[in-house]
């Protein structure tokens, strides 16, 4: 299962539609725009790749979980999640 973590500190689970991965569609709906894929030790990391550009707000659980500053929501999976 897939999680998203919002910019507010709210989170949401992600479940693939019409199959048993998560679709593009379904990724950029989530992070509202183009995805840009960080990779951590469990997975990828989907974040807003135009984030910074449209001044999203910070998103400070993801910030500390990546050690870097992240804005806008953001969704975690593992690979066997995605294509």
């Amino acid at each position: 299962m897939a999680l998203v973590l919002h910019a507010d500190g709210s989170r949401d689970e992600l479940l693939p539609i019409g199959g048993t991965k998560l679709s593009l569609d379904q990724l950029q709906a989530a992070v509202g725009g183009n995805i840009e894929a960080v990779f951590i030790e469990t997975g990828p990391v989907f974040v807003n790749e135009d984030g910074l550009r449209l001044r999203l707000p910070l998103n400070p659980l993801a910030s500390e979980m990546l050690r870097r500053p992240i804005v806008g929501a953001v969704v975690i999976c593992d690979f066997s999640e995605i294509d």
